[in-house]
């Protein structure tokens, strides 16, 4: 499979020295929980921006995953000052 064919969220992984995949982000987090692919294995997928697709760790990628969204910029994300009553 091309890499371009691959469904969105897929991941390649590297295990004893062969890249293994593709696999679903969900399927990944299994691997991990199961001690299969330990946290710092190198993981992969295609993504736009060339940076973005290089090899990383697994836990670079999990930890992305789990953080909460940004907040939006502009008014919405300023606090709303009390009024005195």
């Amino acid at each position: 499979m091309n890499t371009f064919d691959a469904p969105d969220g897929s991941w390649w992984y590297m295990s004893a020295q062969e890249k293994r995949g593709p696999v679903a982000t969900e399927r990944l987090q299994q691997l991990h929980a199961a001690g299969r692919i330990a946290g710092d294995t190198l993981v992969w997928r295609q993504e736009p921006s060339p940076m973005a697709a290089a090899w990383q760790p697994l836990h670079v990628v999990l930890a992305r995953r789990l953080q909460p969204p940004l907040l939006r910029s502009g008014a919405e994300a300023r606090p709303v000052e009390r009024q005195p009553s």
